[in-house]
């Protein structure tokens, strides 16, 4: 029996840490349309309500304001449709068309891109980008489509799919400027590759729509970026691993004109971040519960000038950090990755619910798009 036990438990581990695969990237497809709307996702259970939970004090000398705090061990019941529609795009794979039990991805997974209402209506599947691409990011004008390419490479190309431009090579990460001129980047470089003591560092750059003026800003410690550019077009906001010890996020501050550059916080459980009005950046940081506590999501604010962040409010229960997500564009509701499939929380309404079930999503590809968006 006890041999028994044993080997379950390997067959567990396994399943788990393939289940942690990404998906390899396969070739491309042709020009972007719409296909037919996929069948509707299988309903998810009816949840429960569950009290909101007083708020514990915050010293707020060192923490700011005390953050709004809600208590759940589950979804809330979806909301009354009517309420303001966003468009997410993601990148994911059903679980129907998987071969593997439990909506398990391997190499051989293929993972398309997707569009869906904020209130889980009109799922459709957008053809013609790559197959593999990821970021992908129509401009503040409308007139073109980013991505990066399976290759690792930034692409522009027409909002249409048609006359792709190769713009640079091993992008990690790219934001457009405000009027839609510019794009910025992370680019991975490796900087000591001696046997044992792999080392990289990111440059944080810039680069006009028509390949011209590329000139690096900052040059950061971390291997991999994300980044975001403020809506003031001022500062580029950037996170990824710190290269000392690889599981460390640093979340850096740069500024446009100068390159001065700050880091203004790190954690190990530092989730999705973003500017959320002027210079005010927003980030998510995951407590996960020990013994009989539950696990925690609190929204820090800071700005970007400098000061301490502060928390504003926190979510229980959810037990996925909220790393793998993007906000609407007015900054009200954040969707995120939860289980196999999609949820939304509501930070105004206090709420959280899926709306979208049986998808394995790919990592880092939740994104907003924007009222430009085509499909």
């Amino acid at each position: 029996m006890k041999r028994k036990g044993l080997l379950v438990s390997v067959v567990l581990v396994v399943m788990l840490g393939m289940a942690a695969c990404e998906a390899h990237l396969v070739a491309p497809s042709p020009v972007p349309r719409l296909v037919s709307v996929l069948p509707t996702p299988t309903p998810l259970p009816s949840a429960t309500w569950t009290p909101m939970a007083t708020p514990k004090p915050v010293p707020t000398q060192t923490l700011g304001p005390i953050p709004t705090e809600i208590s759940t061990q589950g979804p809330f019941p979806t909301p009354t449709p009517g309420g303001p529609v966003w468009r997410i795009l993601f990148r994911g794979s059903p679980c129907s068309e998987m071969l593997n039990p439990g909506c398990q991805s391997f190499d051989d997974t293929p993972y398309f891109l997707y569009i869906i209402n904020s209130d889980g209506t009109d799922l459709k599947r957008v053809e013609g980008v790559p197959v593999g691409s990821y970021l992908v990011q129509p401009s503040p004008d409308g007139a073109h489509l980013a991505y990066i390419g399976p290759d690792n490479s930034l692409y522009l190309s027409e909002m249409d799919g048609t006359n792709p431009t190769k713009l640079l090579d091993n992008v990690v990460s790219f934001d457009f400027s405000h009027n839609g001129e510019y794009i910025y980047y992370s680019s991975q470089e490796i900087i000591n590759d001696a046997p044992g003591h792999l080392q990289m560092q990111v440059n944080i750059g810039r680069i006009h729509i028509d390949g011209s003026g590329n000139s690096t800003l900052a040059t950061l410690p971390t291997e991999g970026a994300d980044i975001r550019v403020s809506l003031d077009g001022n500062w580029v906001l950037a996170g990824g691993f710190a290269a000392k010890d690889h599981v460390t996020r640093c979340l850096y501050v740069i500024r446009i004109a100068s390159g001065e550059t700050r880091e203004i916080f790190s954690s190990k459980s530092l989730g999705a971040f973003h500017w959320s009005e002027g210079e005010r950046i927003e980030f998510w940081v995951y407590r996960y519960g020990r013994e009989d506590e539950v696990d925690t999501n609190t929204l820090y604010v800071v700005d970007a000038e400098g000061g301490d962040p502060y928390p504003t409010f926190t979510i229980r229960g959810i037990r996925s950090n909220l790393n793998t997500g993007d906000w609407s564009p007015d900054g009200r509701e954040f969707a995120f990755m939860w289980g196999n499939g999609l949820a939304l929380l509501d930070l105004d309404g206090e709420y959280w619910y899926p709306i979208l079930a049986d998808y394995s999503i790919s990592v880092s590809s939740v994104t907003s798009c924007g009222p430009r968006c085509p499909w």
